[in-house]
């Protein structure tokens, strides 16, 4: 029997989403959010972005055998409470995840594959000792007790908003882990598709986009009782486009799909060739810096001209400098 093991990028909404499609056994969503009924009971974490959601999304998924991965940078939005409520849910309807310090790795089923998930400081947390943290000396550890007996998926959360290249230091962060026994890796974070790598013959995928990821509109940066700022994010097109990556029990590559979304629908969009993505040969070389850079400036444009188009208004001269002259420029 074939057993096929598919990956999703980020998910997040405040309402049910219909997929036009059915997830099968062994799929891996990243859960962007805590799950929370009753907001008043918990305190949100200050100086950033909150993200939450109602109990009720989680009727999107009809598959319980779907697996959400949790080591990201929004599952902790409220707190250890947050993250609590969220696994109690998770619990109650009988869906599997990974990536607290409880639960590290999980072994897919009639296969000697273990999945692990973890998360970057890369993609806005800080530190902690609720989830793993991908560059960890705990990850390594896990690494080394797995590695005789089965073969090692990563999910990674990391790497720059809106960047369609990745990070310098986590690719080589990723050749590190790949070195000391990872199989596989495969990225989300970015809210777009990365590119990839084949690195001693094992797949690097760096990014793979949101699932689903709608605009946001809400109060933020929470201080002193109160939020002090509206946070404004339109999705452009390549905001709504991911992949999933399909691996066989040997973590060999079977097919990547293409998927987008519309108001509230994720559809199917056909498969999507990997050399289409296959960046071995621009991240090994030694202009890959500079390249890295002007995709990271170009990324933090985009991220400043939809936040325009969300509130059409004369920006701060700061802002203004921002855009002409980006972090990193």
């Amino acid at each position: 029997m074939s057993h096929k093991i598919e990956v999703f990028g980020d998910f997040y909404s405040k309402e049910k989403v219909n997929f036009g499609f059915d997830f099968e056994n062994n799929s891996f969503v990243n859960l962007e959010c805590p799950i929370i009924d009753v907001m008043d009971e918990f305190k949100p974490e200050s100086g950033k972005v909150n993200l939450s959601a109602d109990f009720e999304v989680l009727s999107s998924f009809s598959n319980i055998s779907t697996t959400f991965t949790v080591a990201n940078n929004h599952m902790l939005d409220f707190g250890g409470r947050g993250l609590s409520s969220t696994l109690r849910k998770l619990d109650s309807l009988g869906f599997n995840y990974l990536g607290t310090k409880e639960i590290e790795f999980v072994v897919v089923e009639g296969t000697n594959v273990a999945v692990i998930n973890a998360v970057s400081e890369s993609s806005g947390i800080k530190r902690n000792g609720e989830l793993l943290f991908v560059d960890s000396e705990r990850l390594k550890l896990i690494v080394s007790e797995l590695k005789n007996n089965y073969r090692i998926l990563l999910i990674a959360h990391w790497g720059d908003e809106e960047c369609k290249l990745p990070r310098p230091d986590e690719v080589a962060l990723a050749h590190e882990l790949i070195d000391i026994g990872v199989s596989c890796i495969i990225g989300h974070h970015a809210h777009v598709i990365q590119c990839a790598e084949i690195y001693q013959g094992k797949y690097i995928f760096y990014g793979i986009g949101n699932l689903f990821f709608p605009d946001i509109d809400q109060p933020s940066h929470f201080e002193d009782g109160i939020y002090k700022r509206t946070f404004k994010k339109k999705q452009g097109t390549q905001n709504k486009k991911s992949i999933s990556i399909v691996l066989n029990e040997y973590l060999e590559l079977v097919q990547i799909k293409k998927y987008s979304f519309k108001s509230n629908l994720v559809s199917y969009c056909g498969d999507l060739k990997f050399k289409s993505i296959d960046k071995t040969n621009l991240i090994n070389s030694p202009s890959y810096f500079n390249k890295y850079k002007s995709s990271k400036i170009n990324g933090q444009r985009k991220s400043m001209i939809s936040r325009f188009l969300m509130e059409p208004k004369l920006s701060k001269f700061v802002n203004i400098l921002k855009f002409v002259k980006p972090r990193g420029e």
